[in-house]
């Protein structure tokens, strides 16, 4: 009589149940690619793994990245809003305008108000009045 092997446990159990996945297949390859990206440009150019390299492309998707935790927040909800981009590209442009005359940090504050005055109606349209959150 054959005995079933031992079922993995722990982390090895756990990274080879994500591994044997389509998904966990598919963000490995992602993974060693970016890996192998990441080595190639290292050695390829001198620049790349500096400190003011990695800060400038931190700065780059500070945006993207704060935006990205909101919706998926708002996903995890079971929600899907597609204003989110027409509100930050609002807010943007009302700072760029307000700070010919203002204050960059008060200029700022109120690009900001207006974004979350703009994502408050949303809410308050989709929650209370109904309207589909897609529109």
């Amino acid at each position: 009589m054959e005995t079933a092997p031992p079922a993995m446990t722990g982390v090895r159990g756990h990274l080879a149940r994500s591994v044997s996945s389509a998904t966990g297949r598919k963000i490995l390859i992602n993974l060693i690619a970016w890996i192998l990206l990441s080595l190639a440009l290292a050695l390829l150019n001198d620049r790349f793994l500096t400190s003011e390299n990695l800060t400038n492309v931190l700065r780059q998707i500070a945006a993207v990245a704060t935006v990205g935790t909101a919706v998926n927040l708002l996903m995890i909800a079971g929600g899907l809003d597609l204003s989110i981009g027409g509100v930050v590209a609002l807010s943007g442009c009302t700072a760029a305008i307000l700070s010919n005359q203002l204050p960059l940090p008060v200029a700022f504050a109120l690009a900001t108000g207006l974004g979350a005055l703009v994502g408050l109606l949303n809410g308050f349209l989709v929650e209370v009045v109904g309207i589909n959150s897609v529109i």
